[in-house]
């Protein structure tokens, strides 16, 4: 029997992740990820149209450069592959602000991409078990109330 689809996403299942739901956990490296991504995005919403001189421009790439490196260190082999390929290796001294600021949003869309694709595989993973919430279990046991209408 294959792995399950979160086992191949993320490197591995270091930590896990779970509430009292009863829904699976989830590993903690997606958190990881999550949370590299949303600081991604908010420095890049903060510094869109903040014209850059080359100090803030060297500074951006490494803080890319780094931020790359610690998602990429979290993902599957071939996930990792696929983001290092779209965002390539920058040149501190060849790419240009405008460069920089489509590298930008290609990772923030490939992110976005990356969490829509492990919601969609999670929600598989919820409706394959027959998960309901307790409201929803709770409405089909209980018995029925007869009112004075009925």
């Amino acid at each position: 029997m294959p792995d399950p689809p979160h086992q191949t996403v993320m490197r591995n299942e270091r930590t896990m992740l779970s509430d009292s739901s009863g829904l699976p956990a989830i590993p903690g490296d997606i958190v990881e990820v999550l949370r590299l991504a949303t600081m991604v995005q908010t420095l890049y919403d903060q510094v869109r149209n903040v014209p850059l001189d080359d100090s803030a421009r060297q500074r951006l790439i490494e803080i890319h450069r780094r931020a790359v490196d610690a998602i990429a260190a979290e993902l599957s082999p071939d996930l990792r592959l696929e983001l290092t390929d779209l965002v390539g290796p920058l040149d501190e001294e060849r790419t240009s602000a405008s460069d920089l600021r489509i590298i930008q949003a290609t990772l923030t869309g490939w992110l976005q991409g990356l969490f829509q694709g492990l919601q969609y595989v999670h929600a598989t993973q919820i409706a394959a078990a027959g998960y309901t919430t307790p409201a929803q279990g709770a409405q089909h046991d209980a018995p029925r109330a007869i009112g004075q209408y009925l």
